[in-house]
């Protein structure tokens, strides 16, 4: 959902997705970027480091101060004094790749593999450039020769669980999430991309539980909120979904969706004037979505469906007319 991350989860708004471990990234929800080369902490089996020329120290001074265009031109420049340097390379994808450039992120970290096939943070990184562009089978590749290098990786599992769930393997996606757990018991990426993947499996419970633990590591995330009060919903819990709904509004501002779930939530507990007032106010927000386009997300299902159809015949015809 970024989703989270890389992917859905169910959203906070019909814009939200699952939470990937990256820049939203696939997150892709999101955790901060991988470290450039020359920062204090170096990625995962990065070779060790070498002397480099202003150019390339130039490169990571701007880049981490926020100057990306500045940062491709000094890690080019780096190239150009030396071809083999396989930093200058991955750090010149990593700002390519901020820059939404994925196709010329893509072609500087199969340099960087080229000059060092071991380097797991490089696999990973080209891994989600690639599940940006769609190209589910070659992502899923280097995923697997990620974790292959590095087994505990738990951003390396996150995110191959997202590029599965996309893909319709939901045993696989879950896999995947337990295992980033297991490595990272505070991802609340994973627990989230859990959560989500637990709902569309209708193992309520344990969603439930999953998403409780992601609320209590970022509670503030009014995407968690909206995502347990569906489940919730789905419990036969209207009363404890309505409390959900409204915290994921009070976060992230009144937005069509969770109107719209505070309105069943409403009807379900025989409230129908707050329902209807929910309702039209989740229509005036985004008539579009609502009268049209709701039925088409996955976190959208029946019985909330089935209520959410007697609300707007309670209504009536005008208050989606003209849409």
């Amino acid at each position: 959902m970024i989703c989270v991350t890389a992917a859905g989860c169910g959203p906070a708004s019909q814009n939200e997705s699952e939470t990937a471990s990256a820049p939203p990234s696939l997150s892709p929800a999101p955790a901060p970027s991988p470290s450039l080369a020359a920062q204090t902490q170096p990625p995962p089996n990065a070779p060790p480091p070498s002397p480099h020329g202003s150019h390339y120290n130039a490169g990571v001074e701007s880049a981490q101060s926020g100057h990306i265009d500045a940062a491709i031109e000094e890690f080019r420049k780096a190239i150009a004094d030396d071809p083999r340097d396989v930093q200058a390379h991955h750090n010149l994808a990593v700002v390519l790749e901020r820059k939404g450039d994925y196709d010329g992120a893509i072609a500087e970290f199969r340099e960087a593999l080229g000059l060092d096939p071991k380097l797991e943070i490089a696999h990973l990184m080209l891994a989600d450039a690639l599940a940006k562009k769609g190209d589910s089978a070659a992502a899923s590749e280097e995923y697997q020769t990620a974790l292959r290098l590095a087994p505990g990786d738990a951003r390396a599992n996150n995110n191959f669980g997202l590029l599965l769930r996309r893909q319709g393997n939901l045993d696989g996606a879950i896999e995947h999430y337990r295992r980033a757990l297991a490595i990272q018991p505070n991802s609340y990426p994973a627990r989230m991309n859990l959560g989500s993947a637990l709902f569309a499996k209708h193992n309520l419970r344990e969603a439930a539980q999953e998403l409780k633990a992601a609320i209590a590591l970022e509670p503030d995330s009014p995407a968690s909120h909206d995502l347990l009060a569906h489940v919730l919903f789905e419990m036969k819990d209207p009363s404890s979904a309505l409390e959900e709904w409204k915290r994921a509004a009070h976060l992230d501002g009144y937005n069509a969706d969770t109107l719209v779930g505070m309105s069943i939530a409403h009807w379900q507990l025989g409230q129908k004037t707050q329902a209807l007032n929910s309702y039209r106010s989740a229509v005036l927000l985004d008539r579009g979505y609502v009268c049209n386009h709701l039925r088409e997300q996955g976190h959208w299902k029946d019985p909330a469906l089935e209520i959410l159809r007697e609300v707007k015949q309670a209504a009536g015809p005008t208050v989606c007319a003209g849409s």
